[in-house]
């Protein structure tokens, strides 16, 4: 069954500049992992490291399916808005699971992939949804908690290595930090439950812009 965008989103959604702003994340977000895989990994010398960056450059690259998914969602004719947001979510953590992944690979091993089976457990939950094996009301709650945990964790984990870090590091991992909490404040922005409630009238171009900020915040850090 096919449904159109939820009324509480505005009536210009993705209708004005917001729109181009979005394509643009996306182009920023393909240039910015491509970025990491061919030059930044490539050059990297480091096996202990190379986690580490590939965890963040599958991270954005799924973040960036996500727009992808979103923008098809609400753009393309006829496209079915429940399932390319569920493949959105989907994206969403998977892009997370691939950051724990590296973070657990490379720098925290006391955790054991609990972390990364976390946000893996949001994935399949997402699937089972997008295969109507499981009801879409009960999966979103589900994903919605464990993305937002996640997110919580992430953030957590940038202030930890922040605080067990020096000089070099320590500055490179506050500005990843910085880029990390201004793109997921773009995501998080960017949702129903802003615009549903909590930020109604809130100017559309800023949870793009936001996005934007953070991918190449965290890009432009990582390359040095």
């Amino acid at each position: 069954m096919k449904f159109q965008l939820p009324v509480i989103y505005p009536l210009d959604y993705m209708m004005t500049i917001d729109y181009y702003l979005w394509l643009a994340v996306v182009v920023i977000g393909l240039i910015c992992v491509m970025l990491f895989f061919f030059v930044k990994i490539v050059k990297c010398e480091s096996d202990l490291q190379k986690p580490y960056l590939y965890g963040i450059s599958f991270f954005l690259l799924l973040l960036t399916l996500q727009r992808v998914a979103y923008i098809i969602s609400v753009k393309m004719s006829g496209a079915d808005y429940n399932f390319w947001t569920n493949l959105g979510y989907i994206c969403s953590l998977a892009g997370m699971t691939c950051f724990f992944l590296g973070i657990e690979k490379s720098i925290i091993r006391k955790t054991k992939y609990l972390l990364s089976l976390t946000s893996l457990i949001g994935v399949v939950i997402g699937l089972l949804s997008l295969v109507n094996i499981l009801e879409r009301d009960i999966s979103m709650k589900i994903t919605y908690i464990i993305s937002t945990l996640a997110t919580v964790i992430i953030i957590v984990l940038f202030g930890w290595m922040i605080s067990k870090s020096a000089g070099s590091i320590r500055k490179k991992s506050f500005i990843t930090f910085i880029g990390v909490v201004v793109l997921f404040a773009g995501i998080m922005m960017d949702s129903e439950l802003v615009y549903g409630g909590l930020w109604p009238t809130m100017p559309l171009i800023i949870p793009p812009i936001l996005n934007s900020i953070g991918l190449i915040t965290i890009t432009i850090t990582n390359m040095r």
